[in-house]
């Protein structure tokens, strides 16, 4: 008698989405990665004119390369279809999800610091997508453990 898939993950393919959720999540460590990488060489110049912020700098940046490995350590367990790694996912969309309100808020902030117009009804728009997103995925993973092994 041949095996139950649902017994045994790992004889089950990995969805497209799970590919595709954990390449995104590859893709923003990168970015992480190369914004610190720009903080630091942006900042570099300043360090023998003000040394002592030449910490704070460079305290920063060792914290978004701390950051980025999370990203890269859950991408990584989607990819091999751990059950673990399903759950950290689950937990990364629930910030990203409460935090999109605040961060949509500060980049109205920036727009208007920068162009002095009030960008609100687009930035609505597009933190509401970005919820509505984010709890779709969520959903997805909540409901589909059988894809991946304990």
């Amino acid at each position: 008698m041949p095996p139950n898939p649902a017994q045994n993950p790992q004889s089950l393919k990995r969805p497209g989405c799970v590919t595709a959720f954990a390449s995104l999540l590859v893709l923003a460590a990168l970015f992480l990665i190369l914004a610190g990488i720009a903080i630091y060489l942006g900042a570099q110049p300043s360090f023998t004119r003000r040394p002592d912020e030449a910490m704070g700098v460079l305290l920063f940046v060792v914290i978004i390369f701390i950051v980025a490995c999370a990203p890269l350590f859950i991408a990584w367990g989607l990819w091999k279809q751990k059950s673990w790694s399903r759950i950290s996912a689950i937990l990364l969309i629930l910030i990203v999800a409460l935090a999109t309100p605040f961060v949509f808020y500060w980049f109205r902030e920036v727009f208007i610091e920068i162009s002095g117009e009030n960008y609100l009804p687009p930035l609505i728009f597009g933190s509401s997508l970005g919820i509505m997103l984010d709890l779709f995925v969520l959903r997805w993973f909540a409901r589909h453990k059988e894809f991946f092994q304990n």
